[in-house]
């Protein structure tokens, strides 16, 4: 599993920021500065762990 799942939600998971860059593209710098930019957005929303290594990812269940 990529985040740990959050105990009071079943749609929602602590995603590691390293994890995530390491799934990324690597010769995509256009996709660095985007990245950067949402994590920028989702700290001015409260969205990430106390360490800033993690950052709230909603996820949706698949379909059966």
């Amino acid at each position: 599993m990529l985040g740990t799942q959050l105990p009071d939600t079943a749609d929602h998971v602590y995603a590691p920021i390293g994890r995530i860059r390491e799934m990324a593209p690597t010769d995509d710098p256009s996709w660095e500065r985007g990245f950067a930019g949402m994590l920028d957005y989702a700290a001015s929303k409260g969205w990430m762990s106390a360490d800033g290594d993690r950052v709230l990812a909603h996820i949706e269940p698949l379909a059966s």
